[in-house]
Protein backbone atom coordinates (compact mmCIF):
# COMPACT_ATOMS: atom_id res chain seq x y z
CA UNK A 1 0.00 0.00 0.00
CA UNK A 2 2.47 2.71 1.08
CA UNK A 3 3.91 2.61 -2.59
CA UNK A 4 0.36 3.34 -3.57
CA UNK A 5 0.90 6.81 -2.19
CA UNK A 6 4.53 7.70 -2.26
CA UNK A 7 5.33 7.38 -5.44
CA UNK A 8 7.31 10.27 -7.07
CA UNK A 9 4.56 11.72 -8.62
CA UNK A 10 2.16 12.36 -5.65
CA UNK A 11 5.46 14.16 -4.31
CA UNK A 12 5.72 15.92 -7.84
CA UNK A 13 2.32 17.32 -7.78
CA UNK A 14 2.34 17.95 -4.94
CA UNK A 15 5.56 20.38 -5.21
CA UNK A 16 4.10 22.12 -8.72
CA UNK A 17 0.73 22.99 -7.06
CA UNK A 18 2.61 24.67 -3.64
CA UNK A 19 5.18 25.96 -5.87
CA UNK A 20 4.39 29.78 -5.91
CA UNK A 21 4.59 29.14 -1.59
CA UNK A 22 7.78 27.16 -1.70
CA UNK A 23 9.87 29.69 -4.53
CA UNK A 24 8.78 32.77 -3.22
CA UNK A 25 10.44 33.03 0.01
CA UNK A 26 11.45 36.44 -0.62
CA UNK A 27 11.91 39.55 1.26
CA UNK A 28 9.01 41.78 1.35
CA UNK A 29 10.82 44.58 3.28
CA UNK A 30 11.73 46.96 0.30
CA UNK A 31 7.78 46.65 -0.74
CA UNK A 32 6.66 47.31 2.83
CA UNK A 33 8.89 50.78 3.45
CA UNK A 34 6.49 52.23 0.67
CA UNK A 35 3.72 51.09 2.82
CA UNK A 36 4.79 51.61 6.67
CA UNK A 37 8.66 53.61 6.97
CA UNK A 38 10.23 52.20 10.04
CA UNK A 39 7.37 49.60 11.21
CA UNK A 40 7.88 46.07 11.71
CA UNK A 41 6.31 43.91 9.14
CA UNK A 42 4.98 40.78 10.23
CA UNK A 43 7.86 38.48 9.21
CA UNK A 44 9.68 40.57 12.20
CA UNK A 45 8.43 38.40 14.81
CA UNK A 46 8.48 34.85 16.11
CA UNK A 47 5.47 32.62 15.73
CA UNK A 48 5.32 31.59 19.64
CA UNK A 49 1.92 33.65 20.24
CA UNK A 50 0.45 31.50 17.15
CA UNK A 51 2.21 28.30 17.92
CA UNK A 52 1.09 28.48 21.81
CA UNK A 53 -2.76 29.55 20.50
CA UNK A 54 -2.10 25.62 18.54
CA UNK A 55 -1.30 24.04 21.75
CA UNK A 56 -3.78 25.23 23.58
CA UNK A 57 -6.70 24.47 21.41
CA UNK A 58 -5.12 21.22 20.75
CA UNK A 59 -5.65 20.54 24.56
CA UNK A 60 -9.23 21.86 24.61
CA UNK A 61 -10.44 20.15 22.03
CA UNK A 62 -9.23 16.72 23.69
CA UNK A 63 -10.58 17.63 26.82
CA UNK A 64 -14.26 18.26 24.98
CA UNK A 65 -13.76 14.99 23.29
CA UNK A 66 -14.30 17.11 20.21
CA UNK A 67 -15.77 14.97 16.92
CA UNK A 68 -12.71 14.14 14.36
CA UNK A 69 -14.58 16.51 11.92
CA UNK A 70 -15.40 19.05 14.34
CA UNK A 71 -12.05 19.33 15.77
CA UNK A 72 -10.29 19.99 12.27
CA UNK A 73 -12.79 22.65 11.26
CA UNK A 74 -11.59 23.97 14.94
CA UNK A 75 -8.09 23.75 14.17
CA UNK A 76 -9.00 25.01 10.58
CA UNK A 77 -10.81 28.48 11.87
CA UNK A 78 -7.75 29.46 14.17
CA UNK A 79 -5.33 28.97 11.47
CA UNK A 80 -7.66 31.55 8.93
CA UNK A 81 -7.67 33.65 11.92
CA UNK A 82 -4.49 33.80 12.90
CA UNK A 83 -3.62 34.66 9.30
CA UNK A 84 -5.90 37.44 8.37
CA UNK A 85 -5.04 38.97 11.76
CA UNK A 86 -1.44 39.20 10.83
CA UNK A 87 -1.67 39.30 6.52
CA UNK A 88 -2.43 43.05 6.80
CA UNK A 89 1.42 43.06 7.82
CA UNK A 90 3.18 40.76 4.47
CA UNK A 91 2.74 43.19 1.62
CA UNK A 92 3.36 39.77 -0.72
CA UNK A 93 0.63 38.65 0.13
CA UNK A 94 -3.15 38.29 0.00
CA UNK A 95 -5.85 37.98 2.39
CA UNK A 96 -8.32 34.70 2.10
CA UNK A 97 -11.63 37.08 2.17
CA UNK A 98 -13.58 36.26 -1.12
CA UNK A 99 -11.32 33.46 -1.77
CA UNK A 100 -13.15 31.16 1.13
CA UNK A 101 -16.32 29.46 0.17
CA UNK A 102 -18.63 32.33 1.60
CA UNK A 103 -15.87 34.24 3.17
CA UNK A 104 -16.36 38.29 2.52
CA UNK A 105 -13.88 40.59 2.58
CA UNK A 106 -12.20 41.78 5.88
CA UNK A 107 -11.25 44.54 7.76
CA UNK A 108 -7.74 46.46 6.45
CA UNK A 109 -5.38 47.76 8.75
CA UNK A 110 -4.88 51.29 8.21
CA UNK A 111 -1.73 52.06 5.73
CA UNK A 112 1.29 53.82 7.49
CA UNK A 113 0.54 53.12 11.25
CA UNK A 114 2.51 50.89 13.55
CA UNK A 115 0.73 47.06 14.74
CA UNK A 116 1.72 44.73 16.86
CA UNK A 117 1.23 41.44 15.09
CA UNK A 118 1.76 38.75 17.40
CA UNK A 119 -1.06 41.28 19.10
CA UNK A 120 -3.24 41.22 16.69
CA UNK A 121 -3.54 37.79 16.18
CA UNK A 122 -3.91 36.70 19.82
CA UNK A 123 -6.88 39.50 19.60
CA UNK A 124 -8.09 37.51 16.63
CA UNK A 125 -7.97 33.92 17.56
CA UNK A 126 -9.43 35.16 21.09
CA UNK A 127 -12.44 36.39 19.29
CA UNK A 128 -13.53 33.55 17.83
CA UNK A 129 -12.97 30.90 20.25
CA UNK A 130 -15.97 31.55 22.11
CA UNK A 131 -17.87 30.51 18.86
CA UNK A 132 -15.83 27.00 18.37
CA UNK A 133 -16.16 26.45 22.43
CA UNK A 134 -19.11 27.82 23.31
CA UNK A 135 -20.52 26.64 26.18
CA UNK A 136 -17.35 24.54 26.90
CA UNK A 137 -16.72 27.01 30.80
CA UNK A 138 -13.42 24.85 31.59
CA UNK A 139 -11.73 25.59 28.48
CA UNK A 140 -13.04 28.71 27.78
CA UNK A 141 -11.49 30.18 30.75
CA UNK A 142 -8.34 28.62 30.08
CA UNK A 143 -8.12 30.21 26.26
CA UNK A 144 -9.14 33.35 28.10
CA UNK A 145 -6.30 32.70 30.55
CA UNK A 146 -3.81 32.38 27.76
CA UNK A 147 -5.53 35.66 25.65
CA UNK A 148 -4.61 38.13 28.91
CA UNK A 149 -1.19 36.46 29.32
CA UNK A 150 -0.33 36.71 25.78
CA UNK A 151 -2.09 40.57 25.94
CA UNK A 152 0.16 41.59 29.10
CA UNK A 153 3.18 39.97 27.46
CA UNK A 154 3.02 42.27 23.93
CA UNK A 155 2.12 45.48 26.41
CA UNK A 156 5.26 44.94 28.89
CA UNK A 157 7.11 44.22 25.23
CA UNK A 158 5.91 47.20 23.10
CA UNK A 159 6.29 50.77 24.65
CA UNK A 160 3.83 52.36 22.79
CA UNK A 161 0.47 51.35 23.98
CA UNK A 162 -1.95 52.65 20.60
CA UNK A 163 0.31 50.25 19.14
CA UNK A 164 -0.89 48.07 21.47
CA UNK A 165 -4.64 49.06 21.31
CA UNK A 166 -4.68 49.30 17.63
CA UNK A 167 -3.53 46.29 17.11
CA UNK A 168 -6.08 44.50 19.03
CA UNK A 169 -8.48 46.26 17.75
CA UNK A 170 -7.75 45.19 14.42
CA UNK A 171 -7.42 41.60 15.43
CA UNK A 172 -10.91 42.02 17.56
CA UNK A 173 -12.34 43.61 14.01
CA UNK A 174 -10.84 40.34 11.99
CA UNK A 175 -12.23 38.15 14.52
CA UNK A 176 -15.77 39.56 14.78
CA UNK A 177 -16.31 39.59 10.98
CA UNK A 178 -14.55 35.73 10.99
CA UNK A 179 -17.48 34.92 13.99
CA UNK A 180 -20.26 35.66 11.71
CA UNK A 181 -18.83 33.94 9.16
CA UNK A 182 -18.48 30.47 11.36
CA UNK A 183 -22.03 30.59 11.95
CA UNK A 184 -23.34 30.27 8.65
CA UNK A 185 -21.46 27.52 8.26
CA UNK A 186 -24.17 25.39 9.16
CA UNK A 187 -22.50 23.15 12.19
CA UNK A 188 -25.26 24.62 14.76
CA UNK A 189 -27.83 23.59 12.98
CA UNK A 190 -26.89 19.60 12.46
CA UNK A 191 -26.35 19.03 16.66
CA UNK A 192 -28.75 17.13 18.05
CA UNK A 193 -30.08 15.90 15.14
CA UNK A 194 -31.75 12.08 15.50
CA UNK A 195 -29.90 9.77 13.54
CA UNK A 196 -31.58 6.39 12.52
CA UNK A 197 -28.88 4.19 10.45
CA UNK A 198 -30.09 2.12 7.12
CA UNK A 199 -30.59 -1.22 7.88
CA UNK A 200 -29.39 -3.83 5.05
CA UNK A 201 -26.36 -6.61 4.06
CA UNK A 202 -23.37 -4.42 4.04
CA UNK A 203 -24.26 -1.68 5.81
CA UNK A 204 -22.81 -0.31 8.82
CA UNK A 205 -24.29 -1.08 12.40
CA UNK A 206 -22.48 0.20 16.32
CA UNK A 207 -19.46 -1.66 16.79
CA UNK A 208 -17.91 -3.22 20.13
CA UNK A 209 -16.90 -2.90 22.70
CA UNK A 210 -19.01 0.54 23.02
CA UNK A 211 -21.73 0.29 20.23
CA UNK A 212 -21.24 4.09 20.47
CA UNK A 213 -24.47 6.15 18.43
CA UNK A 214 -23.27 7.08 14.66
CA UNK A 215 -20.96 10.50 15.03
CA UNK A 216 -21.71 13.61 13.24
CA UNK A 217 -24.04 11.56 10.47
CA UNK A 218 -25.09 15.24 8.67
CA UNK A 219 -21.48 16.36 8.32
CA UNK A 220 -22.02 16.63 4.88
CA UNK A 221 -24.21 19.89 5.53
CA UNK A 222 -21.17 21.93 7.35
CA UNK A 223 -20.23 24.18 4.60
CA UNK A 224 -16.71 23.45 3.33
CA UNK A 225 -13.80 25.75 3.59
CA UNK A 226 -12.56 25.69 -0.22
CA UNK A 227 -13.82 22.46 -1.43
CA UNK A 228 -16.56 23.01 -3.86
CA UNK A 229 -18.59 20.99 -4.25
CA UNK A 230 -18.24 18.55 -1.07
CA UNK A 231 -18.34 15.89 -3.55
CA UNK A 232 -15.43 17.18 -5.58
CA UNK A 233 -12.99 14.19 -4.46
CA UNK A 234 -15.30 12.10 -3.93
CA UNK A 235 -13.56 8.05 -3.99
CA UNK A 236 -14.37 5.25 -5.99
CA UNK A 237 -17.59 3.21 -4.40
CA UNK A 238 -15.96 0.05 -2.52
CA UNK A 239 -15.62 -3.54 -4.19
CA UNK A 240 -19.32 -4.74 -4.00
CA UNK A 241 -20.33 -6.38 -0.43
CA UNK A 242 -20.37 -9.93 -0.40
CA UNK A 243 -20.38 -12.83 2.14
CA UNK A 244 -18.77 -15.62 -0.39
CA UNK A 245 -15.63 -16.92 0.56
CA UNK A 246 -14.63 -16.14 -3.16
CA UNK A 247 -15.26 -12.49 -3.53
CA UNK A 248 -13.26 -9.07 -3.63
CA UNK A 249 -15.37 -8.13 -0.38
CA UNK A 250 -14.25 -11.42 1.83
CA UNK A 251 -10.92 -11.25 0.39
CA UNK A 252 -10.55 -7.42 1.79
CA UNK A 253 -12.16 -8.70 5.41
CA UNK A 254 -9.38 -11.44 5.24
CA UNK A 255 -6.71 -8.72 4.74
CA UNK A 256 -7.45 -6.95 8.16
CA UNK A 257 -8.16 -10.33 9.97
CA UNK A 258 -5.22 -12.05 8.75
CA UNK A 259 -3.11 -8.48 9.58
CA UNK A 260 -4.39 -8.48 12.89
CA UNK A 261 -3.25 -11.81 13.72
CA UNK A 262 -0.21 -11.28 12.70
CA UNK A 263 1.16 -7.91 14.63
CA UNK A 264 4.11 -7.72 16.20
CA UNK A 265 4.73 -5.69 18.92
CA UNK A 266 6.31 -2.94 16.85
CA UNK A 267 2.89 -2.57 15.02
CA UNK A 268 0.49 -2.53 17.94
CA UNK A 269 2.82 0.13 19.47
CA UNK A 270 2.51 1.65 16.18
CA UNK A 271 -1.31 1.21 16.09
CA UNK A 272 -1.61 2.71 19.38
CA UNK A 273 0.90 6.02 18.54
CA UNK A 274 -1.92 6.96 15.37
CA UNK A 275 -5.02 5.48 17.53
CA UNK A 276 -6.22 9.30 18.12
CA UNK A 277 -9.84 8.17 18.24
CA UNK A 278 -12.65 10.39 19.65
CA UNK A 279 -12.20 9.22 23.53
CA UNK A 280 -10.70 12.44 25.33
CA UNK A 281 -6.82 11.02 24.92
CA UNK A 282 -5.63 12.98 22.21
CA UNK A 283 -6.39 16.03 19.64
CA UNK A 284 -7.70 13.82 17.45
CA UNK A 285 -6.07 13.23 13.97
CA UNK A 286 -6.59 16.88 12.74
CA UNK A 287 -4.75 17.58 15.88
CA UNK A 288 -1.99 15.24 15.55
CA UNK A 289 -1.39 16.63 12.56
CA UNK A 290 -1.39 20.16 13.89
CA UNK A 291 1.14 19.62 16.12
CA UNK A 292 3.31 17.80 13.51
CA UNK A 293 2.88 21.44 11.09
CA UNK A 294 4.20 23.17 14.99
CA UNK A 295 7.09 21.08 15.21
CA UNK A 296 8.58 21.74 11.64
CA UNK A 297 7.60 24.91 11.71
CA UNK A 298 10.01 25.58 15.13
CA UNK A 299 12.13 22.98 13.28
CA UNK A 300 12.79 25.45 10.49
CA UNK A 301 12.95 28.49 11.95
CA UNK A 302 9.83 30.15 10.45
CA UNK A 303 8.32 33.23 11.46
CA UNK A 304 5.24 35.16 11.97
CA UNK A 305 4.26 35.41 8.52
CA UNK A 306 5.42 32.10 7.37
CA UNK A 307 3.80 30.31 10.35
CA UNK A 308 0.61 31.82 9.70
CA UNK A 309 0.84 30.33 6.13
CA UNK A 310 1.50 27.02 7.06
CA UNK A 311 -1.05 26.68 9.65
CA UNK A 312 -3.68 28.39 7.57
CA UNK A 313 -3.66 26.33 4.62
CA UNK A 314 -2.76 23.50 6.59
CA UNK A 315 -5.80 24.01 8.47
CA UNK A 316 -7.72 24.11 5.60
CA UNK A 317 -6.61 21.34 3.59
CA UNK A 318 -7.13 18.99 6.13
CA UNK A 319 -10.37 20.04 7.70
CA UNK A 320 -11.92 19.88 4.27
CA UNK A 321 -10.09 16.59 4.12
CA UNK A 322 -12.14 15.17 6.93
CA UNK A 323 -15.52 17.20 5.47
CA UNK A 324 -15.06 15.16 2.18
CA UNK A 325 -14.60 11.71 4.28
CA UNK A 326 -17.53 12.48 6.22
CA UNK A 327 -19.35 12.67 3.31
CA UNK A 328 -18.53 9.47 2.11
CA UNK A 329 -18.42 7.73 5.10
CA UNK A 330 -21.99 8.29 5.61
CA UNK A 331 -23.54 8.26 1.64
CA UNK A 332 -21.32 4.68 0.96
CA UNK A 333 -22.18 3.74 5.04
CA UNK A 334 -20.15 0.34 4.78
CA UNK A 335 -19.88 -1.97 7.60
CA UNK A 336 -16.77 -2.09 9.50
CA UNK A 337 -14.42 -4.97 9.42
CA UNK A 338 -14.89 -6.35 13.37
CA UNK A 339 -18.72 -6.78 12.22
CA UNK A 340 -18.37 -8.24 8.91
CA UNK A 341 -15.40 -10.69 10.32
CA UNK A 342 -17.78 -11.76 13.73
CA UNK A 343 -20.23 -12.16 11.37
CA UNK A 344 -18.63 -14.15 8.46
CA UNK A 345 -15.00 -15.65 9.35
CA UNK A 346 -14.41 -15.80 13.31
CA UNK A 347 -17.15 -14.80 15.77
CA UNK A 348 -14.21 -14.14 18.31
CA UNK A 349 -11.93 -11.93 16.82
CA UNK A 350 -12.04 -8.24 17.92
CA UNK A 351 -9.74 -5.76 16.43
CA UNK A 352 -7.00 -4.28 17.86
CA UNK A 353 -7.91 -0.67 18.42
CA UNK A 354 -11.69 -0.33 19.21
CA UNK A 355 -13.76 0.63 15.88
CA UNK A 356 -14.86 4.82 16.40
CA UNK A 357 -18.63 4.87 15.85
CA UNK A 358 -19.01 5.44 12.08
CA UNK A 359 -19.09 4.11 8.84
CA UNK A 360 -15.91 2.52 7.40
CA UNK A 361 -15.59 4.36 4.11
CA UNK A 362 -13.27 6.09 3.68
CA UNK A 363 -10.74 5.88 6.81
CA UNK A 364 -10.41 9.02 8.15
CA UNK A 365 -6.86 8.57 9.17
CA UNK A 366 -6.26 7.65 5.60
CA UNK A 367 -7.81 11.05 4.44
CA UNK A 368 -6.66 13.47 6.50
CA UNK A 369 -2.97 12.39 6.04
CA UNK A 370 -3.22 12.16 2.55
CA UNK A 371 -4.27 16.06 2.84
CA UNK A 372 -1.95 17.12 5.41
CA UNK A 373 1.24 15.30 3.83
CA UNK A 374 0.21 16.95 0.22
CA UNK A 375 -0.14 20.13 1.75
CA UNK A 376 2.88 20.14 4.16
CA UNK A 377 4.97 19.18 1.57
CA UNK A 378 3.99 21.96 -1.03
CA UNK A 379 4.60 24.49 1.84
CA UNK A 380 7.95 23.22 3.17
CA UNK A 381 9.40 21.16 0.67
CA UNK A 382 10.15 17.33 1.78
CA UNK A 383 11.94 17.57 5.16
CA UNK A 384 13.36 14.97 7.50
CA UNK A 385 11.04 15.36 11.27
CA UNK A 386 10.78 14.06 14.58
CA UNK A 387 7.03 13.99 16.10
CA UNK A 388 6.95 14.26 19.71
CA UNK A 389 3.29 14.99 19.87
CA UNK A 390 2.44 11.79 21.51
CA UNK A 391 5.07 12.11 24.28
CA UNK A 392 2.37 13.45 27.36
CA UNK A 393 1.19 9.67 26.04
CA UNK A 394 4.12 7.93 26.99
CA UNK A 395 5.44 7.11 23.16
CA UNK A 396 9.08 8.04 22.46
CA UNK A 397 9.84 10.70 19.80
CA UNK A 398 9.31 9.01 16.16
CA UNK A 399 11.73 10.41 13.48
CA UNK A 400 10.22 9.88 9.79
CA UNK A 401 12.51 10.92 6.85
CA UNK A 402 9.39 13.09 5.44
CA UNK A 403 6.12 13.57 6.09
CA UNK A 404 4.96 11.50 3.65
CA UNK A 405 7.02 8.69 5.46
CA UNK A 406 4.64 9.70 8.66
CA UNK A 407 1.16 10.02 6.17
CA UNK A 408 1.64 6.56 5.33
CA UNK A 409 2.72 5.08 8.96
CA UNK A 410 -0.40 6.66 9.91
CA UNK A 411 -2.89 5.38 7.41
CA UNK A 412 -1.07 1.03 7.68
CA UNK A 413 -1.91 1.71 11.36
CA UNK A 414 -5.56 1.53 10.50
CA UNK A 415 -5.14 -1.46 9.51
CA UNK A 416 -3.30 -3.00 11.70
CA UNK A 417 -5.42 -2.14 14.38
CA UNK A 418 -8.52 -3.73 12.40
CA UNK A 419 -10.37 -0.75 12.03
CA UNK A 420 -10.45 -0.65 8.34
CA UNK A 421 -10.32 -2.56 5.05
CA UNK A 422 -7.29 -2.10 2.68
CA UNK A 423 -9.63 -0.34 0.30
CA UNK A 424 -10.80 1.87 2.61
CA UNK A 425 -6.98 3.21 3.47
CA UNK A 426 -5.54 3.28 0.03
CA UNK A 427 -8.64 5.30 -1.02
CA UNK A 428 -9.01 7.23 1.34
CA UNK A 429 -5.02 8.50 0.92
CA UNK A 430 -6.26 9.08 -2.97
CA UNK A 431 -9.11 11.27 -1.77
CA UNK A 432 -6.34 13.26 0.68
CA UNK A 433 -4.41 13.90 -1.59
CA UNK A 434 -7.28 15.10 -3.85
CA UNK A 435 -8.82 17.18 -1.17
CA UNK A 436 -4.96 18.70 -0.62
CA UNK A 437 -4.74 19.56 -4.33
CA UNK A 438 -8.03 20.84 -5.00
CA UNK A 439 -7.44 23.01 -2.22
CA UNK A 440 -4.50 24.47 -3.19
CA UNK A 441 -5.50 24.87 -6.91
CA UNK A 442 -8.07 27.31 -5.33
CA UNK A 443 -6.20 29.32 -2.53
CA UNK A 444 -3.67 31.68 -2.74
CA UNK A 445 -1.88 33.48 -0.62
CA UNK A 446 0.71 35.26 -2.66
CA UNK A 447 0.29 38.18 -5.05
CA UNK A 448 0.63 37.39 -8.65
CA UNK A 449 -0.53 33.77 -8.54
CA UNK A 450 -2.78 32.32 -10.72
CA UNK A 451 -6.25 32.12 -9.27
CA UNK A 452 -8.54 29.78 -10.26
CA UNK A 453 -12.09 30.86 -9.88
Amino acid sequence: MGSTVSRREFLVRSMSIGAGVVALQVSSGAAALALAPGHPLTNAYDAEVLLRWIQAVYDAVKFERYTPPNAARTYGYIGVAAYEAVVGGMPRHRSLGRQLNDLPRLPLPQVGLAYDWPTAANAAIATIVPVLFEGRETSMASLADLEADIRAERQASVPDQATIDRSVAHGRAIGTDLATWIRRDGWAAIQGLAYTPPVGPGLWERTPPNFGSAIEPYWEQVRPFALSPVTACAPPPPVPFSTDPSSAFYAEALATYDAVNALSDVQKETSLYWRDNPDGTTGLPSGHWALIAVGLVRQLGFDLARAAEVMALHGITVADAFTSCWTEKYRSNLVRPVTYIKANIDPAWNSFVNSPAFPEYTSGHSVGSGAAATALTALVGTVALTDDSATPNGFAPRRFSSVWEAANEAAQSRLHGGIHYPMGIEAGLEQGICVAEEVLSRVNTRRGSPRRN
